[in-house]
Parts: structure tokens; C-alpha cells; sequence
């Protein structure tokens, strides 16, 4: 399984420090540089998981 997506760079890092795990948020830094406000947790969990879901490369549409 792991051979199947060498070579790709993922497409964004989640940050969650002190100030947003207090609130129950997640910063998104997405690979074209973007960084999104915080979100709740449960937002994005599920907004990846429908994406992931769909084959869908992209977390957030364009800038």
C-alpha cells in the first residue's frame, strides 16, 4: 500500500498548539501556502474524510 503513493507530497499539514487544542480547532497549511484559520476539529476531520472518500487530491478548492 505504501508503494502506491511514493513520490507524492501531501497536500497540507494540520497545526494544533496549545490555543487551538483549547478550543477543540485545527489550523490547516495547505501545500500552495495557504494558511487557513483555525477550524473545529470535526469540520475538517470530515471534510478530508469526503474527500479522501471521492479519490479528491485537493483539501480546500483554489485560492
Amino acid at each position: 500500500m505504501a508503494g502506491e503513493n511514493a513520490g507524492r507530497a501531501a497536500s497540507g499539514q494540520a497545526v494544533m498548539g496549545a490555543r487551538e487544542a483549547a478550543d477543540g480547532r485545527v489550523a490547516l497549511r495547505l501545500r500552495d501556502g495557504r494558511r487557513l484559520d483555525p477550524l473545529p476539529v470535526g469540520e475538517v476531520l470530515a471534510r478530508i474524510g469526503a474527500l479522501v472518500g471521492a479519490h479528491r487530491a485537493e483539501l480546500w478548492g483554489a485560492a
